[in-house]
């Protein structure tokens, strides 16, 4: 039996099974850091990134690796729509671009902001970020 034939039974005995969604999350910046985060949680069992965050006008509502670019002022309707479970960054410039009443109603929803170094396994660090 041929690999697709394989894929494609696997995922017809398993279409009766509720799929296991995985939770969202931005990404700030557009940065190398950004990307190696993007790139990183593409592979991810537990997280995908919605969105990219960049205050720049000419990288708004572009594509990053199939990911769309949003402004910061966007970023609380997403959490709303979408149910962002946390913002990620790599350095503490990336979020610099949000106003205090971005920040402040994404810490009355519980949407922390979660710094990963570059060292740092992405995954990890998220899924130990959001279980305190």
């Amino acid at each position: 039996m041929s690999s697709i034939l394989k894929r494609l039974a696997a995922g017809i005995r398993r279409a009766g099974k509720p799929a296991r969604s995985r939770r969202p999350v931005i990404v700030c910046g557009l940065n190398y850091h950004a990307y190696r985060l993007l790139a990183e949680l593409a592979g991810s069992r537990e997280y995908r990134v919605l969105a990219l965050v960049d205050d720049e006008p000419w990288n708004h509502a572009t594509d990053m690796q199939g990911v769309r670019v949003y402004y910061p002022s966007e970023v609380v309707s997403l959490v709303k729509r979408h149910g962002v479970v946390a913002v990620v960054h790599g350095d503490a410039r990336d979020i610099a671009c949000f106003d205090a009443a971005t920040r402040a109603e994404l810490a009355e929803r519980g949407v922390p902001f979660v710094a990963i170094d570059a060292a740092e396994e992405a995954e990890q660090r998220l899924a130990s970020a959001l279980s305190r």
